[in-house]
């Protein structure tokens, strides 16, 4: 009786394990929608033809991020750029590093731009970040508050003349309402206190309340250094050159031809 017992739970053990891993499966293959941390943008482009041609283009062009989440914008334009956040410039990015933003409101458009040459050709295209979930309205609840208080206030003021049965002299005297009016001003001076501070907390001017810029770090994978930019110059007037060169050949044929006609 003991092995049938120990056969028979050994199947229940098994469909329970199957299930488990069934269950972690379906929890693995559903886990985060969006990697709101390790989200990454690569300006790759530059500068041609010694800054006649500039170029920057992002390598994805339209985001889909939560609140709250963490973009890497990484400069590989091997040289040093303007990160620009709704086309205001936000902070300096050199080659190789990575420019960390927080989302919290959308959409937002972001771009890196440099320095232009002659600036024959310039074409500097921005990702547009689109951010999910629900907006804050915290500018709402400071207007509610004072509100209260000038009710709170005004009560008193009809009780006492109820109470006295004088609704002549109740108007005659607004000198302590004109006090207490006083009194919601340093509340709402209090409320007004916080608004710059706030605006200093999230980079007033560069990108509003918005985004919030981190510090600048060093981007991973392989940099991208300046020296292509060189070679793509030596190889633009090399073929200068060959167009040249056949062009001449082309002319002293046919100037040949004529002389011998």
């Amino acid at each position: 009786m003991s092995t049938l017992s120990g056969h028979r739970r050994t199947p229940g053990a098994a469909a329970a394990i199957a299930a488990v891993a069934f269950a972690a499966g379906l929890s693995l293959g559903t886990a985060p929608a969006y990697a709101a941390d390790s989200q990454t943008v690569n300006f790759t482009g530059g500068s041609v033809l010694s800054m006649l041609v500039c170029k920057s283009e992002p390598s994805v062009a339209r985001l889909n991020v939560p609140r709250e989440s963490r973009v890497m914008f990484v400069n590989r334009l091997g040289q040093a750029a303007t990160l620009r956040i709704n086309g205001q410039p936000a902070v300096e990015v050199g080659p190789n590093k990575a420019a960390p933003v927080v989302f919290h409101r959308g959409p937002v458009s972001v771009s890196m731009t440099f320095s232009c040459g002659a600036g024959i050709v310039q074409q500097f295209s921005a990702a547009s970040v689109s951010v999910t979930g629900g907006g804050a309205p915290p500018t709402q609840k400071p207007t509610a508050k004072p509100s209260t208080p000038a009710a709170s206030h005004s009560a008193p003021a009809k009780s006492r003349a109820g109470e006295t049965g004088r609704a002549a002299l109740s108007p005659v005297r607004p000198a302590t309402p004109s006090s207490d009016a006083v009194v919601p001003a340093g509340d709402g001076g209090g409320p007004a206190a916080p608004d710059p501070a706030a605006g200093a907390a999230t980079n007033s001017g560069k990108g509003g309340n918005a985004v919030a810029l981190e510090p600048i770090v060093t981007a991973s994978g392989t940099p991208r250094d300046s020296a292509s930019g060189l070679l793509a110059l030596v190889a633009a007037v090399c073929a200068i050159g060959v167009t040249i060169a056949s062009i001449r050949a082309i002319i002293s044929k046919r100037t040949t031809q004529t002389r011998y006609a």
